[in-house]
């Protein structure tokens, strides 16, 4: 006796219809707590100007260094990526300028690319440069830009133009010849009142 043996008999059917079920359940709250753990691990700050808030990383100033390029100054918490580099747009018009972190002062980030004006709308984004994830984005508009000060350093490789040295001559004084000060009393006239 042979039965008809078939996977989808009137018993089994509820059964198999509950066992998706409950694995879609399953991969669904999964998904979740993947998405919830990866928007978190990836949490992107608002970029704005440093304030009495302190919030980081936040914006310092812009200004131009030595070979009129823009140097974007800003501040980083102290447990932000090592490599950095900055997305600014404008226009339409996307630029990367790389950052650089002094050891003597870590927080402070200097970002150097292609000169904007002041006035300029943009769009910036800090993003570490291992791992290409932004960190900070914002959008900002340049209220002015920094320049360098005359007797500054120079960028290293470079050397300060040779000036002849002045030649100091003495100045002669003038005398005056002698004469005879005495006070001598000046009348001065008041004003009548009525």
């Amino acid at each position: 006796m042979h039965r008809n043996r078939t996977i989808f008999s009137p018993t089994r059917v509820p059964l198999f219809i509950a066992g998706i079920v409950v694995l879609l359940i399953l991969f669904g709250v999964w998904g979740l707590h993947l998405q919830r753990q990866m928007s978190s691990d990836k949490a992107v700050y608002k970029l704005s100007y440093c304030g009495e808030e302190n919030n980081l990383p936040c914006l310092v100033s812009f200004g131009v260094d030595a070979h009129d390029q823009m140097i974007v100054s800003l501040l980083v918490p102290d447990n932000s990526p090592a490599n950095l580099y900055l997305k600014i747009t404008h226009n339409s018009r996307e630029s990367s300028y790389p950052c650089y972190r002094p050891d003597e002062t870590p927080r402070n980030v200097y970002c150097t690319g292609e000169k904007m004006l002041p006035g300029t709308m943009i769009s910036l984004i800090l993003v570490d440069s291992d791992k290409e994830i932004p960190l900070a984005e914002g959008n900002l508009i340049i209220t002015s830009l920094l320049y360098p000060t005359l007797g500054g350093p120079l960028p290293s490789g470079t050397s300060a133009p040779q000036s002849p040295t002045p030649r100091i001559s003495p100045t002669p004084f003038p005398t005056l010849p002698p004469t005879s000060l005495s006070p001598t009393y000046t009348p001065v006239p008041y004003p009548n009142y009525p």
